[in-house]
């Protein structure tokens, strides 16, 4: 019975072990899902930010362009 008792919690020891190292596992799962929402997060407003120069650059091409015709003209 005593050997019965010790096979057993072994037993349960080992699960135990690998519900931790699951649990563990899936911790880092959810905070590298967080990380990287953050930093798509991150990218999409950066590529906005980088969208607006952009625009911003080409009007004033755009103007400099004009205005370069207007005095060859």
């Amino acid at each position: 019975m005593a050997l019965l008792i010790q096979e057993i919690t072994e037993q349960l020891t080992v699960v135990r072990g690998e519900i931790e190292s699951t649990c563990e596992s899936l911790g880092k799962t959810i905070v590298d899902k967080d990380k990287f929402e953050e930093t798509v997060a991150e990218c999409e407003q950066q590529q906005k930010q980088l969208e607006v120069e952009i625009k911003a650059v080409k009007k004033k091409k755009f103007h400099r362009d004009a205005d370069d015709y207007k005095l060859q003209q």
